[in-house]
């Protein structure tokens, strides 16, 4: 009972994400199955020609590698996928090789000990990764909870759970919505947990963006990294530690950051040496890669001229897209920029002294999601059905969580005018 009693809120929570995504994952928005695919075929080939077949990397079937029809050849994965006979006119494989794939790998190992067939396996692993997602999540609402009480923490829950641009990533085999918050949460508890123990907060640090990049590669790279000082600056405010201890602190977490990602790096090079037969094939890759994302080419036939006022088309279009795309009328991002700030001057003129920490980490996040915008802006202008997830990484539940405290003043001064 003391157990229940103790970590009641991560069940709960766990449960109520989990209902919430399982129900609403195809609803509002768009799926992306066109990244999944790249999942499926790698389940596929894996069944069939090994777990590290073609390195081990994402791709898909093909009956021709000549064959440019990518969206169609998405499609057909899930028809194979369920089909096993089919697969047999589907020889070629295409790898995609801008990350290692670390979730395919890890699926196909399942896939593999698994007593169930494909099709049941996929099933499983969808309804994991929800559980999963779920389970991430309610990390940080225990975290809220115990910094700033239970009221807060249920508003948390109660926007995370309703939040459709969540929703469209909890189930998708290839995003690993999860991934993205590892090194987040990492650094928020080893500071709470080890803050007398630097060395193994700085280990924790390197095995956590290393496995995000393993897990889901170099998605959203900017924005997870600078996720994980959002920790830094709450505690060092929180604790009024000096600035020069701040910023060295900060410095040793980026090369511990920069360490990992170069180290998940080379096992991508490693990879496309014994699919490509040498290194500098990889590296090449790898440096085309980040051209298309970041400069004026041509993308899937999309391209958009990078300027100042491009920036700025950029900013509108993140800041007026659906918050919430299941509310008519619809609430644009930018107004829940306005709540948020109205909320901090709120907190900051009730007790500056006491809610400073988290309303400066909450605004400081904010460059989390900026970064990605203008420093990926051709992916920013190509992905506009997929990118205003980076909003929630982590600035928006940090705004949450504002909301939660604001809440939480108002109710203990209205239940103590009741009592007086």
């Amino acid at each position: 009972m003391n157990f229940l009693k103790k970590y009641w809120l991560y069940f709960f929570s766990t449960i109520t994400l989990f209902c919430f995504f399982k129900y609403n994952t195809e609803d509002g928005i768009p799926y992306d199955y066109v990244s999944e695919s790249l999942i499926t075929g790698r389940l596929i080939e894996s069944e069939r020609s090994g777990i590290l077949s073609y390195s081990g990397l994402p791709g898909m079937l093909k009956t021709d590698l000549e064959d440019e029809e990518f969206k169609q050849n998405s499609i057909n994965q899930f028809k194979l996928l369920k089909n096993k006979t089919e697969r047999e006119n589907y020889k070629a494989f295409y790898t995609y090789n801008s990350q290692t794939g670390g979730q395919g790998i890890a699926y196909a190992t399942f896939n593999k000990i698994s007593p169930f067939d494909l099709v049941t396996n996929f099933e499983i692993l969808k309804n994991f990764t929800l559980l999963l997602n779920a389970f991430i999540f309610s990390i940080f609402i225990g975290w809220c909870k115990r910094n700033f009480g239970v009221i807060p923490s249920l508003v948390m829950l109660f926007f995370v759970a309703i939040s459709s641009w969540i929703w469209l990533f909890t189930s998708s085999l290839w995003w690993c919505l999860w991934a993205f918050y590892i090194p987040f949460l990492t650094m928020l508890l080893a500071l709470e947990f080890f803050k007398s123990n630097p060395r193994k907060i700085f280990l924790l640090t390197f095995i956590s963006i290393f496995l995000k990049c393993f897990f889901n590669g170099f998605e959203y790279i900017t924005t997870t990294l600078i996720a994980v000082y959002a920790p830094i600056v709450f505690n060092y405010i929180k604790n009024h530690k000096k600035i020069n201890d701040f910023l060295l602190f900060g410095f040793k977490t980026g090369i511990v950051l920069i360490t990992g990602i170069l180290v998940e790096m080379f096992v991508l090079l490693l990879q496309l040496k014994y699919l490509k037969g040498s290194f500098s094939e990889g590296i090449n890759h790898i440096l085309y890669s980040y051209n298309t994302r970041t400069a004026s080419v041509v993308i899937e036939g999309k391209t958009a001229e990078i300027s100042n006022n491009m920036y700025v088309q950029i900013l509108i279009k993140y800041l007026s897209g659906d918050a919430f795309s299941w509310i008519k009328p619809s609430v644009p991002f930018v107004l829940l920029l306005i709540l948020i700030f109205i909320t901090s001057l709120f907190l900051l003129k009730i007790d500056f002294k006491k809610h400073k920490a988290i309303v400066f980490t909450t605004w400081f996040s904010i460059i989390a999601p900026l970064s990605w915008f203008f420093l990926f802006i051709q992916h920013s202008n190509v992905h506009y059905h997929l990118n205003f997830i980076v909003w929630y990484i982590p600035f928006l539940p940090l705004c949450f969580l504002c909301f939660g405290i604001l809440i939480n003043i108002f109710i203990e001064r209205f239940t103590k005018s009741i009592s007086r």
